[in-house]
């Protein structure tokens, strides 16, 4: 077993029976029934759900979470602007976010488990006051059962109405439009009628435009912590941008594409807007996904695509890769490309060591999942200081 020592690292006993009060059931070092030989490569392999799965403990097909309908809202807005506001949108690179988000995610998403972005509660509040022309009394006001304004975010349709649905000056709508966006694809959270006001701080209260941020690294970081959340035993959701990890999953595995279908070959259309998701999608129950799951163990190595970037994309990929932390907002996530470059057409070398963060819970009861992003290795920070 493992415990947390004086100095708040985890350290082994060296038996298998906790020798302090704050061990963790959930903490493993040596080897585990169901999980992998070498019990230090998943630590926290006593709260994920294979290890349930294993004791045959099954929980339910996890309920992938969008926001459909603010997409389609929001790409019929798009197409009522003029030629000249339309530009001013593709200037932005997010144009096409909107309609290249799925919807209808299937069983296979369900199986497969630079400049920071941040903000002040109080400016953030202002810039929701401004952005949606209401007064922080009109925030405050309950709407149905529920207040406009949280810190956790702002009630999608009370966005919408005043700054969409309505004639307002265009640099106005555009700020709330490119909100909506982030929340409802990138970003997408658990809330299921909120969208986080953060990114209102680099849409309306800095000197750097909007395509200048790392959202990709973001959008990454965030979907990474919620991956790790849904490996636990007791998710019944996961939210994030699971076009991206839909999309990856039929990149590298092409027995799970809907229909067999193949990429286009129109370099203009969004990569992830090639595949019909809604053609031919099983049922959503848990025959469908014990059935997946019996298709997966049975993969071999000639059904994984190997090179999704083509033959050869040594010749067109850098030499250099950032290897480090990810960041968004309080989330820190290590990301080390190093681990798998032979997919890039590089020869594979020894990779450095894993990035672990000092602190971190991840035990089976959700509530109780922390990673401490102050934790890590001062060796970590300087990769997030220097991005």
């Amino acid at each position: 077993m493992v415990y947390r020592g004086q100095s708040g690292r985890f350290v082994g006993s060296g038996s298998s029976q906790p020798t302090s009060n704050s061990a963790e059931a959930w903490l493993v070092q040596e080897p585990m029934p169901g999980g992998p030989e070498d019990g230090s490569v998943i630590l926290s392999f006593g709260g994920h759900v294979a290890r349930y799965i294993w004791m045959e403990q099954e929980r339910s097909v996890l309920r992938c979470l969008s926001r459909t309908k603010l997409c389609s809202d929001l790409f019929t807005w798009r197409g009522r602007q003029s030629v000249e506001d339309l530009a001013a949108i593709d200037a932005t690179r997010y144009e096409y976010l909107s309609h290249a988000i799925w919807g209808d995610y299937d069983l296979a998403a369900r199986r497969v488990q630079h400049t920071w972005v941040t903000g002040c509660t109080d400016v953030l509040r202002d810039a929701c006051s401004v952005t949606m022309d209401m007064t922080l009394d009109d925030l405050s006001e309950v709407c149905g059962t529920k207040t406009i304004w949280q810190g956790s975010g702002v009630l999608t349709d009370k966005i919408f109405e005043p700054t969409l649905a309505v004639d307002r000056d265009f640099s106005e709508q555009l700020d709330a439009y490119l909100w909506l966006v982030l929340g409802g694809t990138l970003f997408v959270d658990k809330s299921g009628n909120r969208t986080h006001p953060s990114f209102l701080h680099e849409l309306c209260h800095t000197d750097v435009s909007i395509n200048e941020y790392a959202w990709g690294t973001a959008a990454l970081a965030y979907l990474y912590r919620q991956l790790g959340t849904a490996s636990r035993k007791g998710v019944d959701s996961i939210a994030g941008c699971l076009t991206l990890l839909q999309a990856w999953i039929y990149e590298y595995f092409p027995c799970f594409r809907p229909q067999q279908g193949t990429l286009t070959q129109d370099l203009q259309m969004p990569r992830a807007s090639a595949w019909d998701v809604g053609a031919g999608c099983p049922s959503k129950n848990l025959e469908s996904l014990l059935a997946f799951r019996t298709r997966i163990d049975a993969l071999t190595d000639r059904e994984v695509n190997w090179l999704p970037y083509g033959a050869d994309p040594a010749l067109r990929v850098p030499p250099t890769l950032f290897i480090g932390c990810i960041q968004y907002r309080n989330i820190i996530e290590p990301y080390m490309p190093d681990r798998v470059v032979r997919q890039l057409g590089f020869v594979q070398g020894i990779p450095r060591e894993i990035i672990r963060p000092e602190k971190a819970k991840r035990p089976t009861n959700l509530k109780m999942y922390r990673v401490y992003p102050w934790g890590i290795s001062e060796c970590c920070f300087r990769c997030l200081t220097q991005a």
